[in-house]
């Protein structure tokens, strides 16, 4: 299937013809007002943006823009504050994964088997050499830049480093045993992440070499760096705390199912969510937890947290606020049209957030709890 672009209808002028003028049209189309929307008080709808297949990937806020993927297989890249298009690159295949920026280049993912590096200004291919971020498998986790190399994993089970001015693999493919469907994540010249056999890898750049701590279930978690150590979730129902100079874990948190999402650490406190449908609140320091909080569907979303109100989303379709002052307590909650696994990601007072629906939201909010 040909590569296409889409970004140049967004640009041309109306001058062009009717076909550019129906172009821009519809991509206005796609913009819904807030005024058109009877959002509950709290968290109000900024605006959102319809894609034609549900969004997994987190968005990526850089400057005023943001930037995302669909399993339509479109990667877009909007103006943040009116969820306007600047631009949009259309892939062969559905792009599930969260995009990662450095240095004015957007690296990202896809079920093509590929790793795209796309310029964060205009979408056009930064590589163009033959072979170029090519693996063997789709990519679903965000990758991770590494001085000149950029880093990631293959449902294909092997870790790849490519050069970040040509594409080109710089290492020979390091076999990891299983998929890798998570975001790396880097720590004093070493690479954490886990696999699809319930190994958390601790990865040498320096010798290329893997260090293997097991769980009993598959990892869908990306590790989250704790002072000293790491956590992470694994199928298993837990919620693991890894110390990495011991390479050994050293606590778990049990819950009811699958622990699937990005945990948020702040100070001792871990915030994550389980498909047994409840977000949880444990202290790390002590080693218990300190609540939970039910939902009507597992939650795989991440975690935002300012002043006391955490954000997050569930697979019951609702986005949730909740003061974690004392004991949990619901201060407003937005429905989407679908699953949400995506984001949410704040941004001054605005969240954004994607969902199974096709949509990438923004919320007003300017929740406190004190």
């Amino acid at each position: 299937m040909p590569h296409v672009r889409k970004s140049q209808r967004f640009r041309r002028p109306l001058a062009l013809g009717a076909g550019c003028a129906l172009a821009l049209a519809l991509a206005a189309l796609l913009v819904i007002p807030r005024a058109l929307k009877n959002a509950p008080p709290g968290l109000r709808l900024a605006w959102e943006h319809r894609t034609f297949g549900p969004i997994f990937g987190s968005p990526l806020v850089v400057g005023d823009k943001v930037y995302f993927g669909s399993s339509d297989g479109t990667f877009w890249c909007l103006d943040r504050r009116t969820g306007e298009v600047v631009w949009s690159e259309l892939f062969p295949l559905p792009t599930r994964a969260t995009p990662i920026e450095c240095d004015g280049t957007i690296y990202v993912g896809a079920d093509d088997y590929r790793l795209h590096a796309l310029s964060a200004e205009g979408g056009r291919p930064v590589w163009d050499a033959p072979g170029a971020g090519q693996t063997n498998g789709p990519i679903e986790g965000a990758p991770i830049v590494v001085g000149e190399h950029v880093y990631v994993g293959s449902d294909d089970g092997y870790l790849y480093a490519f050069d970040r001015a040509t594409g080109l693999r710089s290492r020979d493919p390091l076999p990891l045993g299983s998929f890798c469907c998570v975001d790396l994540t880097a720590s004093d010249c070493r690479l954490l992440l886990g696999t699809g056999d319930g190994a958390l890898h601790i990865i040498d750049l320096g010798r290329w070499e893997s260090q293997k701590l097991f769980t009993e279930g598959a990892i869908h978690s990306p590790v989250v760096l704790a002072p000293g150590g790491a956590v992470l979730g694994s199928d298993d129902g837990r919620l693991y705390v890894a110390d990495l100079r011991a390479a050994d874990f050293i606590a778990e948190f049990a819950t009811g199912g699958p622990v699937r999402s990005v945990p948020l650490l702040v100070g001792d406190t871990v915030y994550f969510g389980s498909n047994d449908g409840c977000a949880y609140a444990a202290d790390l320091r002590a080693g218990r937890v300190l609540w939970k909080l039910a939902t009507g569907g597992a939650v795989r979303s991440r975690f935002a947290l300012r002043d006391n109100v955490l954000y997050f989303g569930s697979d019951d379709g609702l986005l949730r606020a909740v003061s974690v002052l004392g004991e949990p307590k619901l201060l407003a909650t937005f429905a989407a049209g679908g699953p949400i696994a995506s984001g949410p990601v704040l941004v001054g007072n605005l969240l954004y957030f994607g969902s199974w629906d096709g949509k990438l939201r923004a919320l007003r909010t300017n929740l406190s709890a004190r």
